[in-house]
């Protein structure tokens, strides 16, 4: 009948199971979800009283000055959509004035000394950075600045974006939270 009937399991022949096979579903982006156990389980902290698990601030930001093949950290920012960071003015207010940005950003980081986790980092060049009309540096009144990336961010369980509020939100009388390194530099 010209059908190709494999042979039955036998003494000469070599079987596996059938595989059950499953969709790995993409990664659903979602800003403000924090993932407060850390993405990997396994991986806790429970002696280091006040240090952040594993992609449990996605949206936590790097940034880096380029010199030669070293990034150099500079401070932090959160990732606020696929193309921009937040961060303070004072940070990169001495490269906006040339028009000149050695700085990349980098997403999804949680050790900064190793290359230990099971998801990898992702690293954007900065194209354009948009400081605030009135920051004053002297001050630091308005210290607040945006960084435009190159390419879109590609989002995943340890890289995505925090919330923004709206205008009118009042949040008096609640707590914060605060990530970071704890470094202004390294």
């Amino acid at each position: 009948d010209g059908k190709f009937n494999p042979p039955s399991c036998g003494p000469f022949h070599v079987c596996c199971n059938t595989p059950e096979t499953s969709t790995v579903k993409p990664y659903q982006h979602r800003c403000g979800v924090r993932n407060p156990s850390g993405i990997n389980s396994r991986i806790l902290s429970p002696s280091n009283e006040g240090e952040a698990d594993f992609g449990e601030w996605p949206w936590q930001a790097a940034i880096l000055k380029t010199e030669g093949k070293v990034n150099i950290f500079q401070c932090g920012g959160v990732l606020i959509d696929k193309y921009h960071v937040m961060t303070v003015a004072h940070c990169v207010y001495h490269l906006y004035k040339y028009n000149e940005y050695p700085l990349n950003v980098r997403l999804g980081e949680w050790d900064t000394q190793t290359k230990t986790e099971f998801l990898a980092h992702e690293d954007y060049k900065v194209s354009k950075i948009i400081v605030h009309p009135e920051f004053r540096n002297t001050s630091l009144w308005n210290d607040i600045a945006l960084l435009r990336l190159e390419e879109p961010v590609l989002f995943a369980p340890h890289i995505d974006t925090v919330c923004l509020p709206q205008y009118d939100e009042n949040f008096a009388g609640q707590n914060c939270v605060v990530t970071g390194w704890g470094k202004d530099a390294y």
